[in-house]
């Protein structure tokens, strides 16, 4: 592994090891829910040893449940940040590809793509803190425990968090006349 010549240390090399062996599969499994790729979760994974490799002495001077839960939001952030490049790619080739009215099976399918793509783009209106939780709850169908172990939170703040998310999306879709007041 190219990682491991990252590091110069013994000490920093059995570590090293250790956090290898005890999170990689936990580290693909949350890669892998969140991009729903088996080849882009291994090289999420990959990336993830080598800035773990990089900061092995910052590592290091964490508790052992500290540790987990850095390396897995590395994971997370890095699962999140494939994910978008993924999906942007593919909505900049949708937006690109001329339409033919004769393999279109139908207008409701268009429609949905539209209000899916108004949803998201509401999702990212909102903070970070509400906007992860309810991308890993509810776009990504992540556990409330997996969700919480990844972000470092409590089950109940996941679900508090969730439910602030949920009343902040409405609040932003009734901003812009997708619901009606009345």
């Amino acid at each position: 592994m190219i990682a491991f010549t990252l590091i110069d240390d013994e000490d920093g090399r059995t570590l090293f090891e250790n956090l290898c062996y005890k999170y990689r599969h936990h580290m693909y499994i949350v890669a892998f829910q969140i991009i729903k790729d088996v080849h882009l979760a291994e090289d999420v994974v990959s990336d993830v040893f080598i800035k773990v490799a990089r900061k092995i002495d910052f590592i290091a001077s964490l508790s052992e449940k500290r540790q987990q839960d850095y390396i897995l939001i590395m994971v997370r952030n890095q699962a999140i940040d494939v994910y978008r490049k993924k999906h942007k790619t593919r909505e900049e080739s949708f937006e690109e590809a001329i339409i033919d009215p004769h393999l279109q099976s139908s207008d409701d399918a268009l429609l949905d793509r539209i209000r899916h793509t108004c949803l998201v783009a509401a999702i990212d209106k909102l903070p970070d803190i509400y906007k992860d939780v309810l991308k890993l709850r509810c776009l990504y169908q992540m556990t409330t425990a997996d969700t919480a172990t990844t972000l470092g939170l409590t089950s109940n703040g996941v679900n508090q968090r969730l439910f602030r998310a949920k009343a902040k999306l409405m609040d932003i879709l009734k901003e812009e006349g997708y619901f009606d007041e009345a």
